[in-house]
């Protein structure tokens, strides 16, 4: 049952029992009326028979005087019945049961000789007392029926207005928002409200939990553990949308800081000592790139780090080399080196390609290489004349690096005396940007040339274990 309809049974259930009470009030008061004029006519006939002195006395009085329902008198001395009245029935006869019913039983009173029943006739009085009553009952049923529709309605826009809240809630909830709750919502309601919030509070607990992970999951794929800064796959997801070509123009400058130490470092003091050098790069990298606009730092392997200057004009690259060649002087007396890093910068616009702008900076890396203590090399386009093959060199090999774009060949290894395998060779075969194979011992020779053959060996390693893992060691 809906609470507008409970609400309205109860309003009815009232007025029916104001109705009931009313009826009982008003049945006893016309009962009492009843007998207190039956009982006051009996009186005046006493009365007028003891003014008789005597005599007969004028029961013709007695007839004018009251509307009488029945008139009975006996004379006990001659034992004649004087009188014997009872009118005509009336045409109302509920009327005539209903003063039956409320009169007391009719008794004789003997007066002076005389036995007498007297009864008076009240159904006018009746008649006018039942229409008041019908009136007074009809307007309380009215009432009561405005009364209960008013409740109903009223009970029904709190129904709705308390609906209407909680379907707001649990949209708030499934678009993981705050939820607003007022605390004037219905009692009936209430489990409801409390099952909202209790559930509220879990998917918010989740939320924050779910938030969390995906931040340390996002950390832990972008940026690097050592030292806090984006790595290689946040490189180029920074660096490549500002090399597209588009209506507005992006340029700036781009700086490669190679730690030439890390490798005597890690040889001679631990790798312990290596990421402590490491972290003084970075803390020179972050001090320089202070004094320059909109600076993005990334730390792209194990020696380089990348300093991004987006909007910065190209006559900057000398304020920036300088500085931090300086800094590493600086670092390099500190930690006891000779040099601690050389530096490779170069200026990129739309249209540029990332592996165009990392051989440009790692031709001004070998450039400044050259040079005694910690230098820095600008190189806006790729050197002309002997230095453009190796340069050809270095960019296809950086971008099959980049790219992965390497596929293994096994070969068994059986020997002469037995058909059984005893290992399988791998042999690594390498492919351009326009997927056509080239020279394997180019690549590994030009590789070596280039400082390369590290990062290169690490690209095979990788895919030979994934090769092993898909295969289940089956190889």
């Amino acid at each position: 049952m809906s609470a507008a309809s409970k609400a309205f049974r109860i309003t009815t259930s009232l007025v029916s029992l104001s109705s009931i009470l009313i009826i009982a009030v008003v049945a006893i008061l016309l009962r009492l009326t009843i007998i207190q004029s039956d009982s006051q006519a009996l009186n005046q006939v006493r009365q007028i028979v003891l003014e008789a002195n005597g005599n007969p006395p004028e029961w013709q009085q007695i007839e004018r005087q009251f509307s009488l329902s029945h008139l009975y008198v006996f004379d006990l001395k001659s034992n004649e019945i004087l009188i014997e009245f009872s009118p005509e029935p009336t045409a109302v006869a509920s009327l005539a049961w209903l003063e039956q019913k409320l009169r007391q039983p009719l008794e004789k009173q003997v007066i002076h000789g005389y036995e007498i029943e007297i009864q008076l006739n009240h159904q006018n009085k009746l008649l006018l007392l039942l229409k008041s009553t019908a009136w007074i009952l009809a307007f309380i049923l009215l009432t009561g029926l405005i009364a209960g529709v008013l409740t109903a309605a009223a009970v029904r826009k709190r129904i709705a207005k308390d609906i209407a809240q909680l379907d707001s809630a649990i949209h708030q909830l499934a678009n993981k928002e705050e939820v607003l709750l007022s605390t004037d919502i219905s009692s009936d309601y209430k489990p409801i409200q409390k099952a909202i919030s209790k559930l509220e509070h879990k998917l918010l607990r989740e939320l924050s939990e779910a938030q969390i992970n995906a931040a340390t999951l996002e950390h832990q794929a972008f940026y690097d553990t050592l030292t806090g800064l984006g790595n290689k796959t946040k490189f180029k997801e920074h660096l490549l949308p500002k090399l597209k070509v588009g209506p507005t123009t992006h340029f700036g400058l781009l700086a490669i800081i190679r730690g030439s130490s890390l490798k005597q470092i890690n040889e001679s003091s631990g790798y312990n000592a290596g990421d402590d050098y490491i972290r003084h790069l970075k803390e020179v990298v972050e001090n320089t790139s202070a004094y320059f606009l909109k600076p993005s730092m990334y730390r792209l392997n194990s020696s380089d780090i990348a300093i991004v200057l987006d909007f910065a004009p190209k006559n900057d690259y000398e304020k920036l080399g300088t500085q931090l060649e300086n800094q590493f002087n600086e670092l390099a007396r500190q930690l006891n080196l000779d040099e601690v890093a050389n530096i490779g910068i170069t200026i990129f616009q739309s249209g540029d390609s990332v592996s165009e702008l990392m051989c440009r900076c790692d031709n001004a890396i070998s450039v400044a290489s050259t040079r005694s203590g910690n230098s820095w090399h600008f190189s806006e386009t790729p050197i002309e004349g002997p230095l453009q093959g190796r340069l050809r060199w270095r960019s296809m090999i950086s971008e099959i690096i980049e790219n992965s774009n390497v596929i293994l060949y096994g070969q068994p290894q059986i020997p002469l005396n037995d058909s059984t395998s005893v290992y399988t060779e791998l042999q690594a075969r390498f492919f351009n940007q326009d997927n056509e194979q080239v020279p394997t011992s180019g690549i590994l020779a030009e590789a070596q040339s280039n400082d390369l053959i590290i990062r290169l060996d690490k690209t095979i390693v990788e895919h030979a274990l994934e090769l092993i893992q898909s295969t289940g060691n089956n190889i």
